[in-house]
């Protein structure tokens, strides 16, 4: 079997907005963002943000597809890792 090149995997912590559902009391509303982490395999990358998707298709030796894909805006980025593969 060919050996596939596969993308960078990376490790990523970031913070996003929080949401809650229906009424709530405004004395338990929390006001901090919630603090997120990523593992994953980076699809694309620009100039503002970076997507990163945990499980990858391939076809013909080829990475055509990826799973759930997320794209992270790089200002909530608050740590980036690059990770080792064990192959």
């Amino acid at each position: 079997m060919k050996k596939t090149k596969l993308p960078k995997l990376v490790e990523i912590e970031w913070i996003d907005s929080s949401t809650g559902a229906g009424w709530i009391s405004t004395e338990d509303i929390n006001v901090e963002p919630v603090q997120c982490v990523t593992v994953g395999f980076i699809i694309r990358e620009t100039k503002t943000a970076v997507m990163v998707a945990a499980s990858l298709g391939i076809w013909s030796g080829v990475v055509d597809q990826a799973c759930d894909p997320i794209t992270i805006p790089k200002v909530a980025i608050t740590k980036r890792r690059n990770l080792k593969r064990g192959r």
